[in-house]
């Protein structure tokens, strides 16, 4: 067995994940807005033809409403196109989908944030398998090298199971990884928890890799070496307490074997 493990955060550390994500979640908004129209239209209730680009839109009950705030009583809020973006949306890669929505839009309906949680979902792994997924430019080589130099390698992300599965397999991960852990199989519970369990499971020295600050925070507690990427969707000031700071994945390569 490897005597040193590395454990990888998924997307924003190995995968850049803003176009499949952001296109997800468009996707997700556009079926919520169509449920708002038509829940206004049951209500009979007026509604503005201007679209996303006016500022205000009116609630069930015909007042107008600033973008953000709840309409109607299924909790939804109107969204402009700079909340949109795939900028604005990369805030919420590293979070689970629950605690992106509940902050993106906080106080829609759980039935329907279940139904926008799995259209982001089910998007994503439609558009890995549609080969929409591209890794950041250096990540093979850098796995190449660390597989050689006999590390033993773990994906730990906070994303669902067919998500990572889909990776798996368009990129033929196997012939890097030891095995992966999707937080979805562990009930999303924190990533700290599930990395001690790896670390019960194989015994030896251990670095944490990953751009947010729930992957400094998993391996800070976990008394283990931690790499902040900065290349990712963290900041600067996020990734403050990591071990080291990194530009680009092979910066990787270049601390592991120092």
């Amino acid at each position: 067995m490897p005597d040193r493990y590395l454990v990888f955060d998924w997307d924003g550390t190995l995968h850049n994940t803003k176009k499949l994500y952001a296109e997800s979640v468009r996707r997700a908004y556009a079926y919520l807005e169509d449920r708002v129209e038509q829940r206004l239209a049951q209500d009979n209730q007026p509604r503005s033809n201007s679209g996303l680009a006016q500022e205000k839109q009116l609630n069930s009950r015909g007042d107008y409403a600033q973008e953000n705030q709840p309409c109607s009583n299924i909790g939804f809020a109107y969204k402009n196109q700079d909340q949109l973006s795939e900028e604005f949306l990369s805030k919420y890669l590293g979070m689970t989908a629950k605690q992106m929505w509940d902050d993106f839009m906080p106080g829609l309906d759980p039935g329907l944030q279940q139904e926008a949680e799995k259209i982001v979902g089910d998007s994503m792994v439609e558009l890995v398998f549609n080969k929409a997924a591209v890794l950041y430019d250096g990540v093979f080589k850098l796995l190449d090298e660390l597989k050689a130099k006999g590390c033993g390698l773990f994906i730990l992300s906070n994303c669902k199971i067919k998500y990572l599965e889909a990776h798996r397999e368009i990129f033929g991960l196997d012939r890097w990884f030891m095995d992966y852990y999707p937080a979805q199989a562990y009930d999303f519970i924190p990533k700290e928890e599930i990395l001690k369990l790896i670390m019960d499971r194989y015994p030896g020295e251990y670095v944490m890799i990953g751009d947010r600050y729930l992957d400094i925070k998993a391996g800070k507690e976990c008394d283990v070496k931690t790499i902040g990427c900065l290349y990712g969707f963290g900041s600067r000031e996020e990734l403050s307490q990591a071990d080291f700071l990194v530009d680009s994945p092979y910066e990787i390569m270049k601390l592991i074997m120092s």
